[in-house]
């Protein structure tokens, strides 16, 4: 018997409605101590084929200078098909990531929120394999996870940020989407 996630679709539908209630909370200023940033995006790439979907949470937590360190999680689910010997692969990767960013303000650029960090955690991958190839089967395995990240929020308004970030390792190497501050 093979398991079935829930599709991408279904849960991009469904974490995108709560998008318009988070964008109604109180939030002002830059990235700094006590900041809440929750993102939501369409994440591709790292170490693993394919694409789907990320969230990302993150608060400031001590001024280190003139940076800011922010720390939070971040979890996704990353899916890829392809067909080969005469049967179909499908592989489905979930990174559950504690992340450690700096925040590097630029006076002259306050709607722009630069950040570098490091990410570590866990990572599950499943791969499923159906046709006459190579018959039916389920493959998974886990383990630790580690990535290095940089990227940009772009403020639109005191709540409401469009945020872009690569990465090398186990976080996404593409995460792209919007950022809510409450």
């Amino acid at each position: 018997m093979t398991r079935r996630s829930p599709s991408l679709f279904a849960l991009a539908a469904a974490a995108m409605l709560t998008v318009p209630s988070l964008a109604s909370a109180q939030a002002s200023g830059p990235f700094e101590v006590g900041s809440k940033v929750g993102s939501i995006g369409f994440m591709a790439g790292g170490d693993y084929e394919g694409a789907g979907i990320g969230v990302q949470g993150e608060v400031g937590f001590k001024k280190l200078g003139n940076t800011v360190l922010g720390l939070g999680g971040f979890v996704g689910i990353q899916r890829d098909s392809e067909t080969a010997f005469g049967s179909k692969f499908t592989s489905t990767v979930i990174p559950i990531m504690a992340i450690g960013n700096v925040h590097f303000p630029i006076a002259s650029q306050p709607k722009l929120d630069l950040f570098a960090g490091a990410s570590l955690g866990f990572v599950s991958v499943n791969v499923e394999v159906e046709g006459t190839g190579l018959g039916d089967f389920d493959a998974g395995d886990s383990d630790i996870g580690f990535g290095i990240q940089g990227g940009a929020r772009y403020n639109l308004s005191n709540k409401l940020s469009l945020m872009g970030q690569v990465g090398v390792g186990d976080i996404p190497l593409i995460f792209a989407g919007v950022s809510i501050k409450f």
